[in-house]
């Protein structure tokens, strides 16, 4: 609780042991504060947030970090699976650099799933929850819950608790569905961004990635293949092998 000034600015030399900074000249300020910039500069909506801090150091990510008032350097924030459907909770420890938070400018914008169901609910003759689950088994969606990766229908475990409503979308990939199925919008831009890049989930392909990583401790480069690292992990996420093809790319 000791040096935090400034309105939850924590400056070098603050503290006695001057713990506030990693790096020289930089500082850290807490959540209130860079939610309240990223609201001021972006309109970004807290579930937003912890859309970009769920993806980090990866392009497009923002990185939080713990216990910036007191650790020298401070440990680097990660989403828990044991917080349930609750994402934005966990935000409330999170500190950033305040260059981060200046400098930040999004790759994706976020909507959350209650969001997304009652925007599609507005059209007639469609049952939303359906259209948006149909969507996402296209590989046209992409389902992110920042506590389990994936919300639960999409994993087809019974459980009472269902969050699809507290999953995050990416609004790219709404604004194309509404212009390619509903005819709302300008359509997408041809080529403006790779052929298979509403296909390509980030949370697989860390798996998939993890996968290769070991096979090529034991075999040659050559031998280690799209399509073999998908015959493993295909089981193990409950999916078919050429759902997992389309879903990863080579990155090994």
């Amino acid at each position: 609780m000791f040096g935090i000034k400034r309105s939850g600015t924590v400056r070098r030399g603050d503290l006695p042991d001057e713990s506030a900074a990693t790096d020289e000249g930089s500082e850290y300020i807490a959540y209130p504060l860079a939610m309240k910039r990223l609201r001021e500069r972006l309109g970004a909506k807290p579930e937003e947030v912890a859309a970009w801090v769920f993806w980090g150091e990866m392009p497009g990510g923002l990185v939080a970090y713990t216990n910036a008032n007191e650790l020298d350097p401070p440990p680097k924030f990660g989403f828990s699976d044991t917080e349930g459907d609750d994402y934005v909770s966990p935000l409330m420890a999170c500190w950033f650099r305040r260059g981060d938070i200046e400098a930040f400018e999004p790759d994706e914008r976020y909507i959350t799933g209650r969001v997304l169901i009652e925007r599609w609910g507005q059209h007639p003759d469609i049952d939303p929850r359906a259209f948006v689950l149909a969507k996402i088994r296209e590989s046209r969606l992409l389902d992110l819950h920042p506590g389990w990766g994936r919300t639960r229908p999409t994993w087809l475990v019974q459980e009472s608790s269902d969050p699809l409503e507290s999953g995050l979308f990416a609004l790219s990939h709404v604004k194309e569905i509404e212009a390619e199925d509903f005819g709302i919008g300008t359509p997408p831009v041809p080529d403006a961004k790779p052929a298979d890049h509403l296909n390509h989930d980030p949370v697989l392909q860390a798996k998939a990635n993890a996968i290769a990583q070991d096979m090529l401790k034991k075999n040659r480069r050559s031998f280690v293949t799209r399509d073999r690292v998908a015959g493993i992990l295909a089981p193990k996420e409950n999916m078919d092998v050429g759902t997992v093809k389309r879903r990863i790319r080579k990155q090994w």
